[in-house]
């Protein structure tokens, strides 16, 4: 198999990994507060943007040619980061590539207009 194809059966596992991550941190973070009411809904969707998290994990990961095991351990914590892993991804990536951070193209001499991206 060459390195550009994608392992379906590896990317599902890691997929359920990476999701199940998501509902893993969901737990921990009811465990520390219990009062808080916590709804099926919130599990859905926190297992759902740790998925994309995940699967944006496991193809860097499979870019660099990082071992089987090393992935899916790597997916799985990524899934339980969530959404901030997205933004240390594309921090190391941006070294990697020597691509400037929060850059834009409207002119506003450097100064950050308060959002966020």
């Amino acid at each position: 198999m060459n390195n550009n194809s994608v392992n379906w059966i590896e990317l599902l596992i890691n997929i359920l990994l990476a999701s199940f991550g998501g509902v893993v941190k969901k737990l921990v973070d009811y465990e520390k507060n219990p009062r808080r009411k916590i709804g099926i809904g919130l599990y859905v969707s926190s297992a759902i943007m740790s998925l994309f998290v995940g699967i944006i994990v496991y193809f860097v990961c499979k870019n660099y040619n990082v071992p089987m095991f090393l992935t899916m351990a790597l997916t799985a914590i990524a899934g339980f980061v969530g959404t901030p892993a997205i933004y240390m991804i594309m921090s190391l990536i941006s070294k990697k590539l020597h691509i400037k951070e929060n850059s834009n193209n409207d002119n506003n001499n450097g100064e950050s207009g308060g959002g966020t991206e």
